[in-house]
């Protein structure tokens, strides 16, 4: 019998993106970069160190902050705002339940 899952449960078994959306308009808002919600899709599928390219360059530590920003309030809300998609299987719920509750990171 299996005793671990290897799978990515963000947009396939689980919704985290009300967890996605709290970080990243956060840290968009502390660094002074504009968060538009009709831009999300782009926002969360491109990735970070371009989309923050587009709008701060610099110092290297810039960028280091606004990662440990965003990652602490994701890791701190992911659990309260995520929710298991209801035809998921009941293996795989817990699963999921499971991961969350470990610390999920992206």
């Amino acid at each position: 019998m299996y005793k671990n899952y290897i799978f990515g449960f963000g947009r396939t078994l689980a919704d985290l993106t009300r967890g996605y959306r709290l970080a990243y308009s956060q840290a968009f808002r502390s660094f002074g970069i504009p968060y538009e919600p009709s831009k999300e899709e782009e926002y969360f599928s491109t990735p970070i160190y371009d989309l923050f390219s587009k709008y701060r360059t610099g110092c290297a530590c810039v960028f280091r902050d606004f990662m440990t920003q965003l990652i602490t309030v994701y890791d701190r809300n992911v659990m309260q705002t995520s929710s298991v998609y209801p035809d998921v299987s009941p293996v795989h719920q817990e699963a999921v339940r499971e991961r969350v509750q470990d610390g999920h990171r992206h």
